[in-house]
């Protein structure tokens, strides 16, 4: 009679896709606390979508419906994804620039989002799920 082995597999369910082959993967983001840092002041929270792409040399980009700043150029690793944002917006004739920065946990999907302007500046956290294609 052969002896029986038992194998225990342990795993964990991964947001974004470990291996990388030029992955793209669509998020749904529930914003679940805002607040402007200066002045303290919570703001409602709201949500956003985002596309994911993620290359096999390390390079990631994240397209976000996030306020002023949409498209998000940076890195991955096995932990997060994680990209920066500049854009300069005309703003009632004057120059605005907005920096921001949004990392999102591959594991658990929790993310956070800054936004700075030269006055303000916007802190948010929440959470991602995978999104579907409607059609």
């Amino acid at each position: 009679m052969r002896p029986m082995t038992t194998i225990l597999i342990v795993g964990s369910i991964s947001l974004l896709p470990l291996k990388i082959q030029a992955q793209e993967i669509q998020l749904n983001c529930q914003v679940e606390r805002s607040v402007e840092l200066k002045s303290g002041k919570e703001i409602a929270p709201e949500s956003f979508s985002a596309i994911v792409r993620m290359t096999q040399d390390g390079t990631a980009t994240i397209d976000a419906t996030t306020g002023f700043c949409f498209n998000y150029v940076g890195s991955f690793s096995e932990q997060e994804v994680d990209g920066s944002c500049e854009r300069t917006v005309s703003i009632a004739g004057k120059n605005e620039k907005f920096t921001a920065r949004l990392t999102i946990n591959r594991f658990n999907g929790a993310f956070d989002h800054s936004l700075m302007t030269g006055l303000s500046i916007y802190s948010s956290s929440g959470r991602c799920t995978p999104g579907k294609k409607l059609f």
